[in-house]
């Protein structure tokens, strides 16, 4: 970590190849890994001439959407680990409504949903590689995961089974069950 680059915003780094050495810095966390990223990105490309680079983030928000399955698991981290930190992305937003949550155990749909060991790891996975994952549960709309198994049919706002009546208590509970669960599981900031 490099004091000089306090001044600079959050994830600023700085690399300096020589001819025999290499010297990465960075203002926070973020940034030396950001400066590894690159110097690693450099030796790929056999560039190995002298070279200084002092970068940083432009936006403070840069990452995916990515929808959950049964077998979504493995392909994210692997993303995660091969694209997303090395381009230096910090967030990812997870689709995850349709998990095996422990709250509603009866919308678990082993065709469609990905089981919450699963998506743990996922998370995991994300944190690891300094990518903040945010749980994404569609509410109030594109609810079709709320009547998977023909489940709560009593609650589909005009028969379109992708809404429920806004106003329904019970539904909410339910749902706001689901928030905790997904909360606890990502500790999201």
């Amino acid at each position: 970590l490099d004091s000089t680059l306090q001044e600079k915003p959050e994830g600023a780094y700085r690399l300096e190849m020589r001819e025999n050495s290499a010297t990465l810095a960075g203002r926070d966390l973020a940034g030396a890994a950001y400066a590894l990223h690159t110097f690693q990105q450099l030796l790929r490309l056999k560039r190995f001439e002298p070279v200084k680079i002092e970068d940083w983030p432009t936006l403070p928000i840069r990452g995916l959407m990515l929808h959950t399955g049964p077998q979504s698991g493995a392909t994210h981290r692997r993303l995660l680990e091969q694209a997303m930190g090395p381009l230096k992305m910090n967030m990812l937003l997870l689709e995850c409504e349709y998990t095996q949550w422990e709250s509603c155990p009866e919308l678990w749909d082993q065709n469609v949903s990905i089981k919450k060991s699963e998506l743990k790891k996922t998370v995991d996975a994300a944190r690891r590689n300094l990518v903040e994952p945010v749980p994404l549960i569609q509410t109030l709309t594109h609810m079709g995961w709320l009547y998977v198994n023909g489940q709560n049919k009593e609650l589909g706002a005009s028969s379109n089974f992708y809404s429920f009546p806004p106003h329904d208590k019970a539904t909410w509970t339910k749902i706001l069950r689901i928030y905790e669960e997904a909360i606890e599981l990502f500790q999201p900031k």
